[in-house]
């Protein structure tokens, strides 16, 4: 944007976004007020505050948390995830006329009741449930002989181990919202829709 005024100067960079000082329960902040065309906003973070009892006396905590390379990891997951048996039976009278098939025709199905599939899949569950902690909570975790634990999984399950169950549910809630509202606004401002 070349003032026409002035032509031969460097562009002015116009300000897209404005702000003011604000007060939140959090403290400081800073109330977004405009946002110029083109400005990407999406929120890929925020902190989770924990509250911990340790020795007697209570400590409030505050973890990191973002979004990065959750797209990624769900996808990963998503293909690796446990496939159920296809099983085989005759199609039932009914079933056969409303599918539109000649009755006693093979139909194929997947057996999601099979127990060895159920355990397979809880486990699958739970260990991508590790990985989004341990992708998600951004900060430095060393393990008990004091090295750095970069695998998402191992990461999330010593986070685990320290957070508790309940803190580990809260914030794999608030991840899952937090992915939930930045692809939201991914697709709103690609004009895609999701439906």
């Amino acid at each position: 944007m070349i003032d026409e005024k002035d032509e031969g100067t460097m562009p002015k960079k116009p300000e897209t976004i404005k702000t003011k000082p604000a007060k939140s329960k959090d403290g400081e902040a800073r109330l977004v007020t405009s946002l110029g065309a083109g400005e990407d906003f999406i929120s890929t973070g925020f902190t989770r505050d924990l509250k911990v009892t340790r020795k007697g006396k209570e400590e409030r905590f505050r973890l990191q948390i973002t979004t990065k390379g959750l797209r990624d990891l769900f996808d990963e997951w998503a293909q690796n995830a446990p496939r159920p048996k296809t099983k085989t039976r005759l199609s039932e009278k009914e079933e056969s006329v409303r599918a539109g098939i000649p009755r006693g025709s093979v139909i194929y199905y997947e057996d999601r009741n099979d127990p060895k599939h159920m355990a397979e899949l809880d486990a699958h569950i739970r260990e991508r449930q590790y990985a989004m902690l341990g992708t998600s909570v951004d900060l430095e975790l060393k393990n008990a002989e004091g090295k750095i634990v970069t695998d998402p999984v191992e990461r999330g399950k010593e986070l685990f181990d320290r957070l508790g169950s309940t803190h580990f549910t809260q914030i794999l809630d608030d991840i899952t919202d937090l992915d939930r509202i930045t692809q939201e606004q991914e697709d709103f401002l690609s004009g895609e829709t999701s439906a």
